[in-house]
């Protein structure tokens, strides 16, 4: 079901394509009808009924071998003959068939063809024609008979054979020619047309519905073959699922998927879509009564999967409790919070690690409409070196002050699947979130970061799901999970039991 759920587009897609296309395609042929005579098979041994040799024979092989003697070139060039068409016998012999009725005698002839009227003239002319042309070859067997007969009876009396023994002999040879005379008489061909042709009303194909149907259902089935190969080709997270199946991490929150959040631009965080973050922020709330949670690592294994966005959802988040909060941008080679939240590029943390800036890199960021505010080190003038600095003991001074002067310190790092150059700053932290977008992120690199790590000691709380699809009702317009995908979430054990496991 999840695989259909996926991919239930490209499958009807296929469906509406294939039956379309048949659709098409069967109005554009050329209207074929069938006109259909009845024969009936007679027993061919008329011969050895007669003369008292008649022995039984299997009925199938005896219908088989009359099904089969119908449609012969010599009967299609005398039926076209007598129709009076001038036409290559095989092509009447390919829109031709013979079809037996069962176990019975009766086979039913069919001829197609363009025009109604001539179809329904091949069909008897075929039957008749049939008869004709097994009259003729039984009546030459009985000819040649006769003629056989007839040259005993002249060597006989020529021989003159007297006596009683010659008188019978040729008495038996007349009688004898006799018989043949009266077979050559009775024979009719061992058929029958019980039922003529009559000329057909309506086409026998193309049948445009028909046709409709039979390519919806190809369709069907091209399309389950083609989102099986991209089923297996694609390695991406597409649905909470399989991120679930991927880790064993706990999922701390879930983003629904928004085009305001996916712009460059500022953001509002205000925005409804923002609860979501909140519910994020919660979660680690939950977790800091079991652990201490005043710093947090904010990753992903790729870019554009919504590591920032979530690292300044969830320290609004915590500004709003009144908690004191600074976001420090890690990420010196791609910058982005600046430009969001409106605030300047410089002086920033590259700035600090290189100079004193006398505390002017951290900046003060309000909120709007939630009434908190918070500090930002924004990621500063783009230093040529972003793995020196980020690796120096410049940078875990400066955290420890941070951390000595805030309740929470949040930092947004590079993608860590990609960018390794800040891994070590995964230690100097209390906890590690993962960002994976579905759709985007891909399977291969979001476990090697997760076993990158693990390698690492690092404290990784669990992961946070991006672009989830929501709906327009109820909670879904606020960017919480829809119902159906929070029950997929682990129901056995809290996530304060996953991480200390």
């Amino acid at each position: 079901m999840r695989f259909i759920r996926r991919y239930w587009l490209l499958v009807v897609l296929c469906i509406i394509v294939g039956a379309v296309a048949a659709f098409f395609r069967s109005t554009s042929q050329e209207k074929q009808y069938a006109a259909t005579a009845s024969l009936v098979f007679r027993d061919a041994r008329l011969a050895d009924t007669f003369f008292g040799t008649y022995q039984p024979d299997d009925p199938n092989r005896s219908a088989a071998t009359d099904v089969g003697l119908v449609l012969q070139r010599p009967v299609a060039v005398r039926a076209l003959r007598a129709v009076g068409l001038d036409r290559p016998p095989d092509g009447l012999l390919d829109h031709a068939k013979v079809e037996p009725q069962g176990v019975s005698d009766v086979a039913k002839l069919t001829v197609t063809d363009p025009d109604p009227a001539i179809a329904a003239r091949l069909a008897n002319a075929l039957a008749e024609q049939y008869i004709v042309e097994r009259i003729a070859a039984d009546r030459t067997k009985v000819e040649a008979a006769q003629r056989a007969v007839q040259t005993q009876l002249d060597q006989v009396e020529q021989t003159g054979a007297a006596g009683a023994d010659g008188t019978e002999q040729k008495r038996q040879l007349r009688q004898r020619l006799s018989d043949l005379e009266l077979l050559s008489l009775l024979q009719t061909g061992n058929a029958e047309v019980v039922q003529r042709a009559e000329t057909p009303t309506a086409a026998a194909s193309p049948r445009p519905k028909r046709a409709a149907i039979l390519g919806g259902v190809l369709g069907g089935v091209v399309g389950l073959v083609l989102a099986f190969l991209l089923a297996r080709l694609d390695r991406r997270l597409r649905d909470v699922k399989d991120v679930e199946e991927t880790t064993s991490l706990p999922l701390l929150g879930f983003v629904s998927r928004s085009p305001r959040l996916a712009q460059a631009g500022r953001v509002d965080i205000s925005m409804p879509e923002f609860e979501a973050l909140r519910m994020v922020y919660q979660q680690l709330r939950f977790l800091s009564v079991d652990l201490s949670l005043n710093s947090m690592l904010f990753t992903s294994a790729g870019p554009g999967e919504g590591k920032t966005l979530v690292s300044m959802g969830v320290a609004c988040a915590a500004a709003e409790t009144g908690a004191r909060v600074v976001l420090v941008e890690g990420d010196l080679r791609r910058p982005t919070i600046a430009t969001r939240a409106g605030l300047k590029h410089s002086p920033g943390l590259s700035d600090a690690l290189v100079t004193d800036t006398g505390g002017e890199h951290i900046q003060r960021w309000m909120t709007n409409e939630l009434g908190g505010c918070l500090d930002v080190v924004t990621a500063g003038t783009p230093p040529p070196n972003p793995a020196q600095l980020i690796q120096s003991q410049r940078l875990q001074a400066l955290f420890e002050d941070l951390r000595a002067s805030y309740d929470v310190l949040i930092v947004d790092t590079p993608p860590l699947g990609l960018v390794v150059d800040a891994l070590p700053l995964t230690t100097q932290v209390d906890g590690v979130v993962v960002v994976a977008r579905l759709g985007q992120s891909q399977r291969k690199p979001f476990r090697r970061l997760l076993d990158s790590l693990e390698q690492t000691r690092a404290m990784t709380l669990g992961v946070v799901v991006n672009g989830v699809a929501g709906d327009r009702s109820g909670y879904g317009y606020y960017g919480y999970t829809p119902e159906a995908q929070l029950e997929e979430q682990p129901r056995a054990k809290s996530v304060a039991q996953a991480v200390r496991r």
